[in-house]
C-alpha cells in the first residue's frame, strides 16, 4: 500500500535487527519508506460437549469448552511495492499470539409452585493460558516472549415468575472474570529500564472481577413483545496501564474498582400476511460507567500531562457511549430473508494515550445503516440438505465515523484525539451448506 513516508531510520543499529536501511538501499529515508504491508491473521479450533438431563420438576445440563486460538499480527515497510516479507530485515513487527480457554459448567432449572417460579443456580470453572512472542522489529529492539495462566470459579443464580398470563418478572446474580487483552502481553516486550538496558517484563495481573446483578419485566402477547431491564456492574481490579517509577518499566495493573449501571427498553412486534411476514424491533438503553474507587498512575513515559495523573471516585469510565439506540425492520417469506437496520451510539469518553485511564476527550456520536439478505435453497433429503446464500451491506450510506480513539497531545502539551475511521460501505457474501 502507498504510504505518506516517514523521514527516519530510527530502528537502525537495534542490537537484534532488523537490518533494512531505507537511505542506503532507496537513496533517503523518504524514498526507502513510501511502501507498507499490513498482515493480520487468525485461527480458531474448538469443542464444546454438553449434555441435558430431564428430571422431574429440574432440568440439569453440564458441559465444557475448549477453544485454542491463534493470532498472528506483523507490519513491513519497504520503498518499493514488491517488498520482502522478511523478519529481521524490514519487519515493523511480527507477532504470534496464543490463547487457550476452556471452562467446565453444571446449571440446575428447577420449576415451582405449578411451574409459574423458575430458579437456576449455575457454576462455571474458567481457565485461560495465553503466550504472546514478537519477533526483533522496527518498535522492538529485542525479540520475547511474555504469558501466563489464570482461572476463576463463577457462580450465578436466575429467577423467573410469571404472576399472570403474558408477564414474566425476572431477576439474576452472577460473578465472573475479565482476562487482560493482548496489548497487556506484548506492551511488555522489548521496553528499556531506567538503567538503559532493553528488557522484557513479566506480567503480573490479576482477572477483572464482575458482580453482576439485574431485574426486569416482559410482556409478550401475540407477535408483541417488550421489555424493560435495569442492570449493576461492580468490577474490582479494573485493568489499567502503569509504569514502576524507579525501573521506568510499564505494564498492564489492577487499579480501583468501577461499576457499570443503566436502564433498556426493548420492542418488538411482528405480522404475517399474505406477502410474507413483517417485523419491526427497537431498543435503546442509557449507560453510567464511572470510577467508584481513587487512585494515582505513575507514569516515567516524559509526557508531563499524564505523569502521576489522579483517578478520581466518580470520574467516568473511557469507551462507554452514555446512549445506545437499534432500530430494525424485516421481511421473510419462504426461505427468504431481508433486514434493515440502524445503529446509534453516543459520545464516549477516550483513554489517555500514555497513561491508560480516562481523558477529558471524547469521540462524537454516529449512527449507521446495515442491510443483510439471505436465501436458503433447498437441495433434497441426502447427506446435502440446503444451502444458505447471504449478501451482507455495512455502511449503507458510506457514513464516515469512529468508535475508537485515544486522548493525547502535541510536542507542546496541545490536547487531541488519535482516532481511527471505521470502514466505509463494505459488502459481504456467504454461503453456507447444511448437511
Amino acid at each position: 500500500m502507498p504510504n505518506q513516508a516517514g523521514d527516519y531510520q530510527f530502528w537502525v543499529g537495534n542490537p537484534a535487527g532488523p537490518t533494512y536501511n531505507p537511505a542506503a538501499t532507496f537513496g533517503s529515508d523518504v524514498l526507502g519508506n513510501a511502501y507498507h504491508s499490513y498482515l493480520y491473521t487468525t485461527q480458531q479450533y474448538g469443542i464444546m460437549p454438553h449434555f441435558t438431563l430431564e428430571l422431574p420438576g429440574n432440568e440439569v445440563k453440564f458441559g465444557a469448552d475448549y477453544s485454542h486460538t491463534k493470532l498472528h499480527s506483523a507490519e513491513y515497510w519497504y520503498g518499493a511495492p514488491s517488498m520482502p516479507l522478511t523478519t529481521g530485515y524490514n519487519d515493523a513487527w511480527d507477532e504470534h499470539d496464543s490463547r487457550d480457554l476452556g471452562s467446565l459448567f453444571v446449571q440446575d432449572e428447577i420449576s415451582l409452585f405449578d411451574d409459574t417460579l423458575h430458579v437456576t443456580p449455575g457454576l462455571k470453572y474458567l481457565s485461560a493460558r495465553t503466550r504472546d512472542f514478537d519477533n526483533a522489529g522496527f518498535f522492538y529492539s529485542i525479540s520475547g516472549s511474555v504469558s501466563d495462566k489464570e482461572h476463576y470459579t463463577s457462580p450465578t443464580i436466575g429467577l423467573n415468575w410469571r404472576p399472570v398470563d403474558h408477564v414474566s418478572v425476572y431477576a439474576a446474580w452472577g460473578k465472573t472474570a475479565k482476562f487482560p487483552g493482548i496489548a497487556a502481553y506484548y506492551n511488555n516486550v522489548g521496553q528499556t529500564n531506567a538503567s538503559g538496558q532493553t528488557v522484557v517484563v513479566p506480567l503480573h495481573v490479576s482477572p477483572e472481577y464482575v458482580r453482576d446483578i439485574e431485574a426486569g419485566v416482559r410482556y409478550e402477547q401475540g407477535g408483541f413483545q417488550g421489555a424493560v431491564n435495569l442492570y449493576r456492574e461492580n468490577f474490582a481490579n479494573t485493568f489499567i496501564q502503569t509504569t514502576d517509577p524507579t525501573s521506568g518499566l510499564s505494564s498492564t495493573a489492577n487499579g480501583g474498582s468501577s461499576r457499570y449501571e443503566g436502564a433498556e427498553l426493548d420492542l418488538q412486534d411482528s405480522l404475517r400476511t399474505s406477502f410474507g411476514g413483517f417485523s419491526i424491533y427497537g431498543n435503546v438503553a442509557e449507560n453510567k460507567a464511572y470510577f467508584t474507587s481513587g487512585f494515582t498512575v505513575s507514569n516515567s513515559s516524559g509526557v508531563s500531562a499524564t505523569a502521576g495523573q489522579t483517578v478520581h471516585s466518580g470520574q467516568p469510565l473511557a469507551g462507554v457511549p452514555k446512549h445506545l439506540a437499534n432500530l430494525g425492520v424485516g421481511w421473510k417469506w419462504q426461505g427468504w430473508r431481508v433486514n434493515v437496520s440502524e445503529h446509534y451510539s453516543g459520545s464516549q469518553y477516550v483513554n489517555e494515550y500514555n497513561a491508560g485511564v480516562p481523558a477529558a476527550e471524547t469521540i462524537p456520536s454516529y449512527a449507521v445503516t446495515n442491510f443483510t439478505v439471505r436465501d436458503t435453497v433447498h437441495i433434497g433429503d441426502g447427506l446435502w440438505k440446503d444451502v444458505k446464500l447471504a449478501l451482507y451491506v455495512d455502511n449503507v450510506l458510506n457514513r464516515h465515523y469512529y468508535t475508537f480513539g485515544y486522548g493525547d497531545t502535541t510536542v507542546d502539551n496541545t490536547p487531541f484525539v488519535r482516532a481511527i475511521y471505521e470502514e466505509p460501505r463494505a459488502y459481504f457474501a456467504s454461503a453456507t451448506v447444511d448437511f
